[in-house]
């Protein structure tokens, strides 16, 4: 059973690690174009505070596994953060944010290890923040959802990506069940949920290929 949770979490670390360096994507066209385009910093700022509270969640129930992926994933969202702020046209903005952010996880770092010693106790508060940060980061690209239902077309969205969200969310429920975590499966089961139905949408309002696009841009101009 021992070798079964491992290898599952293992699965899942991978997976999860994938999801975190897809967003070196919109970094890189951030780099290239030096702006930001309309790309949105609550993406980073929210999987960064997720990450946070997870791995502090992580250390108060001694899971590895769940610590070093999130030690990994705060690192590299803490990269794109610096990246997007650079090229943030309204810097004021996110450094306001990103303080905020700061203020709220000092506060449940002190109320985790200091105020509230007890880990039994404290990791069921910090459990609970994390189940909801990790709902609001899985919902955060429902977002695109107005565009997708305005186009009926999928093209604003990565296929790959949906069904790797939707791979990595599954496995840590997985995990989750398997451990008899419900900090761990319930917003996973949420995020499984949200995934599918994005991956859904695929199916749907299937991306136009690029001669459909020129055929309808012809028919336009004749018209």
């Amino acid at each position: 059973m021992i070798d079964i949770v491992f290898s599952v979490g293992n699965l899942a670390i991978v997976c999860t690690l994938f999801l975190f360096l897809s967003g070196s994507q919109s970094c890189l066209k951030i780099i290239k174009s030096k702006s930001v385009g309309d790309i949105s910093s609550m993406p980073f700022l929210t999987a960064f505070i997720n990450c946070v509270i997870v791995f502090l969640y992580g250390v108060l129930i001694k899971n590895y596994q769940i610590i070093i992926i999130n030690a990994i994933g705060l690192n590299i969202e803490i990269v794109y953060i610096i990246i997007f702020l650079f090229y943030a046209p309204n810097k004021k903005k996110i450094v306001h944010q990103t303080i905020f952010l700061m203020i709220l996880i000092l506060t449940i770092g002190f109320y985790s290890f200091i105020y509230e010693p007890n880990s039994k106790i404290s990791s069921k508060y910090v459990g609970f923040m994390g189940s909801i940060s990790s709902i609001i980061m899985f919902g955060s690209p429902l977002a695109s959802l107005k565009n997708v239902m305005m186009s009926k077309s999928t093209e604003s969205l990565s296929f790959c990506l949906c069904v790797a969200n939707l791979s990595c969310s599954l496995l840590w429920s997985i995990y989750g069940i398997l451990l008899k975590d419900k900090f761990i499966y319930i917003p996973n089961i949420v995020g499984s949920l949200l995934s599918f139905a994005q991956v859904s949408l695929f199916a749907k309002f299937p991306a136009q290929s690029v001669n459909t696009r020129s055929k309808l841009k012809t028919d336009d101009s004749e018209l």
